[in-house]
C-alpha cells in the first residue's frame, strides 16, 4: 500500500514507478515475501530503521515505510548513499506515518454508514 502526503501524492508510488523495471520487479516480490511473514529477517533485502520504521533494499533503492497491522504502508524513497538511513529520510517517514495515523482516526474516515444511520 502507498501512504500518501495528505496533498493528493504518493512519494513512495512515484518513487517506485521511476525505477527501472527489474528494480521494481525486484522490490514487487521482496513486498509479496515480506507481507506473508510475520517476522522479517532477510536483512539483505528489509532493515528495521527504528521508530516503527523499516526498509526495503534493492540494490542502491530504499523504499521506506511502516507496518499498520499486517498491512506494510510505503511512505517514499531514495538512492542510497550512506549505510545508515539519513535522519532527514527516518524524520520524512515518521511525519507521514503520524500524517497517516492522523487521518485514519478522523472522524471524516469513518463508514459512510455510520454517518447515515444518524
Amino acid at each position: 500500500m502507498w501512504c500518501g502526503d495528505g496533498k493528493g501524492a504518493f512519494p513512495g508510488r512515484e518513487y517506485f514507478l521511476a525505477l527501472q523495471p527489474v528494480d521494481r520487479s525486484k522490490f514487487t516480490a521482496s513486498f509479496i515475501k515480506r507481507t506473508n511473514e510475520w517476522e522479517w529477517h532477510n536483512v539483505d533485502r528489509y532493515r528495521d530503521e527504528g521508530d516503527g520504521i523499516c526498509a526495503f533494499k534493492i540494490h542502491g533503492h530504499r523504499l521506506v515505510g511502516f507496518r499498520d497491522g499486517r498491512d506494510v504502508l510505503i511512505t517514499h524513497g531514495y538512492a542510497k548513499k550512506t549505510e545508515k538511513m539519513p535522519k532527514r529520510e527516518l524524520a520524512r517517514a515518521v511525519a507521514l506515518r503520524s500524517l497517516y495515523t492522523e487521518l485514519k482516526a478522523s472522524p471524516c474516515q469513518k463508514d459512510k454508514g455510520d454517518a447515515e444511520e444518524n
